[in-house]
């Protein structure tokens, strides 16, 4: 049996059906954040928007905020199309103010503001060289300091910081009719660092409201410094008042050394 002649056609894959587009997704709207107050049921973004501009304007007034809004002025001072501001209508602004008490919400906004302030201020005032308690460690440091220079001897045992030589080259004549230049030292008081070291510690006793001694050693120590001035005072006076003896005593000690006869009549 001849068989038939089948011609057979090439056959082609069938292609997959295209897939459909998926939807694109819609962006979510962003929802704004009141600066303060709670968000009311309703209450669109345009109202936010408004309302947080009302509360960021210097001196509030609905008025004043539409002008901004007609000129296209936001509340962070952007300047915007006037499409893009929440509205243009007073009216609109004055209905939104009401609705959603805006001036509750300034209250609320300014009580916060204020508080704020409160503690940036006490932050400040209670940190750094403000506190009194670092005040008052400052100023003991600084002493410290200078009173180290203030007693520091050389190898002659000389308080060479509170008698400083400063070399002068002077004519000298050998007798012979010959001169000649020799430098000398001649040493000279440092009245600065004494007068630094006073200072400090009249600053640390006005921190520690200790200015006026009830022993009255403090007027003694002004009427003993204007009686014979700070170049005669003995170099281990401030010292021991330092090192905390009794300070009446230590200048009644000064004035029998300096043989002084005259003590003020209004110190016991």
């Amino acid at each position: 049996m001849t068989p038939k002649n089948i011609s057979v056609a090439s056959v082609e894959p069938k292609k997959p059906p295209p897939k459909k587009c998926a939807a694109e997704k819609k962006p979510t709207a962003r929802i704004l954040q009141l600066l303060a107050g709670t968000r009311q049921a309703g209450e669109s973004n345009d109202a936010v928007k408004a309302c947080n501009g009302y509360l960021m304007l210097p001196h509030r007034s609905l008025s004043k905020l539409w002008k901004n809004y007609q000129a296209g002025v936001t509340e962070s001072d952007q300047k915007l199309p006037v499409s893009g501001t929440p509205t243009q209508s007073l009216g609109v602004l004055k209905n939104w103010c009401a609705k959603y008490d805006w001036v509750d919400r300034a209250d609320i906004f300014d009580d916060r503001t204020q508080r704020a302030k409160i503690e940036v201020h006490d932050l400040a005032m209670q940190t750094g060289l403000a506190a009194p308690f670092a005040r008052v460690r400052f100023l003991k440091e600084a002493f410290s300091v200078l009173e180290e220079d203030f007693s520091e001897t050389d190898a002659t045992g000389r308080r060479h910081n509170l008698w400083l030589a400063e070399p002068r080259a002077i004519p000298v004549d050998d007798g012979h009719g010959n001169v000649k230049m020799e430098v000398f030292d001649i040493y000279r008081y440092n009245a600065p660092l004494v007068s630094q070291l006073f200072q400090l510690l009249d600053d640390i006793a006005k921190e520690t409201n200790g200015r006026r001694m009830a022993d009255g050693s403090d007027e003694l120590l002004e009427a003993l410094i204007l009686k014979v001035g700070t170049d005669r005072l003995p170099a281990n006076t401030l010292a021991r008042i330092a090192a905390g003896e009794n300070a009446f005593a230590v200048l009644l000690d000064t004035i029998n050394a300096l043989n002084i006869d005259a003590v003020p009549s209004n110190v016991p």
